[in-house]
């Protein structure tokens, strides 16, 4: 379920507010388990 809204749900607030405290973050990479895959935008 993608919510109402952006961050408009619990589980993303989180991170909303870490991202607005450290501003100069400017990429994420994320790695997966599951047929270990390296993804980006």
């Amino acid at each position: 379920y993608r919510g109402t809204a952006a961050f408009s749900e619990p589980e993303t607030q989180p991170w909303r507010d870490f991202f607005y405290a450290h501003p100069n973050i400017v990429g994420h990479m994320d790695y997966h388990s599951y047929s270990q895959l390296l993804l980006w935008p």
